[in-house]
């Protein structure tokens, strides 16, 4: 099955009954990280106007971002790494709006404890990182810390980010500055 066809695919009533069984389950997961339904609801749906997301029993679980003759498969594998890579994407867009309503006084914090300009993804990729450790554990949490530590410090000459396990965040190890 090429792209094209998998942005296309109707599950089974079997296959649609796989892909149910992982939406409750990350319904759970969510609930217990205090995430409200309206950050769950436009990641599980298995169709929607831009992405046909599923389980196929040939191929397993799918992610397809639909775009006029330029699909893209996102996400192909199985269902602990689609359970992942939706909690990622919920984690994500809930972190995000948290941190954009608490900036101001996230602001005057930064201000007071580092170094480097205010990065608002510092408190969502926190977010991310342990409720993804909680949920999912140590192994699905090191992969977040690796990718976020690079987002991190991109923007810096020398490594100025590193992620402390104990306490759970960002700190900082140099004072070298951003470049422009």
């Amino acid at each position: 099955m090429n792209k094209n066809q998998l942005a296309n695919y109707n599950m089974t009533a079997e296959e649609l009954a796989e892909w149910n069984s992982l939406v409750k389950q990350i319904y759970e997961d969510c609930t217990r990280a205090g995430v409200p339904k309206q950050y769950i609801d436009p990641r599980v749906k298995p169709y929607d106007f831009e992405n046909n997301r599923g389980y196929c029993k040939e191929l397993g679980y799918y992610d397809v971002y639909i775009e006029r003759g330029c699909n893209d498969i996102r996400f192909l594998g199985n269902k602990n790494d689609m359970r992942f890579y939706l909690l990622k994407e919920i984690l994500f867009g809930f972190g995000t709006q948290t941190e954009l309503q608490n900036r101001a006084k996230l602001t005057i914090e930064w201000k007071l404890k580092y170094h480097a300009k205010y990065d608002s993804r510092k408190f969502h990729f926190e977010f991310e990182i342990n409720k993804i450790r909680e949920i999912l554990g140590q192994e699905y949490s090191a992969q977040l810390i690796r990718e976020h530590t690079d987002h991190m410090n991109r923007w810096f000459p020398d490594k100025h980010w590193e992620f402390d396990p104990s306490e759970r965040k960002f700190v900082e190890i140099s004072k070298s500055e951003e470049i422009e």
